[in-house]
């Protein structure tokens, strides 16, 4: 971090006399290394400041409960009040921690090969509550990296395994790359490499299409597709989540909301969504996927492209109410689905302990016949009769206990409802 950097943003005044200003930066990186790496850094940069060794802190796996919260009041306190300006956090803190109360800055140091992830990252500041009109995201990329050499190595992980006698020139020569498949083959033959999630080709291709993509904008909120269909369409789509107690994530459902689309400057009112169930909403869906998976080679003309673009922030206002609106029909379907399948596996769990308890309680029952057993045959009967009468007491408490905590597990705490995206599908007429 610059002298000129603190200044601008996080410092005021000159050297010696610099003063903390009332900002506060979130870092998410995804290794522990490199958490501790940015920790020892930002230290060192700033030790000559005011109270420094009380403006850094670190949210990570691993803290108990009371850790935890401690470091979210302090960041979600008053900047006068609390010093903590700088919070520097590991996917731990991903998911299920609000911290936009005085912080609209963020800072991927490294990304994660999932968009959502980053997505997940991006909520703990930009939420509902959030203070500053604006929040930035910021993450780092090369320009015009060079072509990485570590390329050959991961490619090395297609080719058969190699000999330990044999010399990595020969082995490269003798062993060229595999054909791939996408599904388990099913059988543990070598002809073909299986390309999943964790594999190192997938990994690598993941990281450069994150790298890329976010660059040049592929993956943009807002698309234009093109249909056969003469009318021009716009579809917002949105998801609902909803979640149970620690965060744990019990639905996700992508939603969407499609209309006939017609330019502001001779709209009359506000766009009026398809019905939910008609045929007009599934046509646009189908519509949407076609264009997804078509070709279209005739280009959209630049006055209609400026046109969509100037109407977006209309469109979105004028459909993200029907979204929360169908969302929340759509939530309360989704919750009472949950809570009958927490019934039902209820009901389940609790004749699973009783039968249990039945067997345990026969097999109790049952006397040993006489037979002639040693001391050692003896002292093992004895100890699985004292496990069985053990395990007895621990099924009666879990036939009161177990089908209430399974219940719990599908209870909704938390619901979250956002739009992902909106599409525009324009007549390959224009």
């Amino acid at each position: 971090m610059t002298a000129v950097a603190r200044r601008e943003n996080l410092l005021t005044g000159t050297p010696p006399a610099w003063n903390w200003n009332g900002r506060r930066v979130l870092i998410f990186t995804e290794y522990t290394d490199t958490k501790r790496y940015l920790d020892q850094q930002l230290r060192a940069a700033l030790a000559e400041t005011d109270r420094a060794e009380q403006r850094i802190s670190a949210f990570h796996g691993g803290m108990n409960e009371q850790s935890r919260e401690a470091i979210k009041r302090a960041f979600n306190a008053k900047p006068s009040k609390h010093p903590l300006r700088i919070l520097i956090a590991t996917d731990a803190a991903r998911e299920g921690v609000n911290l936009q109360n005085h912080c609209a800055d963020l800072f991927h140091f490294d990304l994660p090969w999932n968009p959502s992830r980053m997505e997940q990252r991006n909520g703990r500041i930009d939420r509902k509550l959030q203070r500053s009109p604006e929040v930035r995201c910021h993450y780092f990329f090369f320009e015009q990296r060079a072509e990485d050499p570590t390329w050959v190595k991961t490619i090395d992980t297609l080719r058969a395994p190699r000999e330990r006698s044999q010399k990595l020139w020969d082995w490269r020569r003798a062993s060229p790359p595999r054909p791939v498949v996408f599904e388990d083959p099913g059988t543990l033959d070598d002809e073909v490499v299986h390309l999943h999630l964790e594999h190192r080709v997938v990994q690598r291709l993941l990281g450069r299409f994150l790298a890329q993509g976010f660059v040049h904008d592929d993956l943009s909120r807002a698309c234009l597709g093109q249909t056969r269909d003469p009318i021009p369409r716009v579809v917002l789509l949105g998801r609902l989540s909803l979640f149970g107690e620690g965060a744990a994530r019990l639905h996700d459902q992508v939603l969407t909301v499609a209309a006939r689309w017609t330019d502001p400057e001779v709209r009359k009112g506000e766009l009026r969504p398809f019905s939910e169930k008609g045929e007009a909403e599934s046509k646009t869906v189908d519509l949407l996927q076609g264009s997804l998976l078509g070709s279209r080679s005739d280009r959209v003309a630049e006055e209609v492209q400026q046109r969509l673009l100037a109407s977006i922030s209309r469109d979105m206002a004028e459909l993200l109410p029907h979204l929360g609106e169908r969302a929340e029909r759509l939530a309360g379907k989704a919750v009472e689905k949950l809570a009958a399948r927490g019934k039902q596996e209820s009901r389940q769990m609790a004749e699973l302990v009783k039968a249990q308890r039945s067997r345990i309680g026969k097999a109790l029952d049952r006397r040993q016949m006489p037979l002639d057993f040693n001391d050692d045959e003896k002292r093992q009967l004895e100890a699985e009769r004292q496990h069985q009468q053990k395990r007895l007491t621990t099924l009666e408490r879990e036939q009161r206990t177990e089908p209430e905590r399974i219940q719990a597990i599908y209870a909704v705490k938390a619901r979250r409802i956002e739009p992902v995206g909106i599409v525009y599908l324009w007549p390959v007429s224009g």
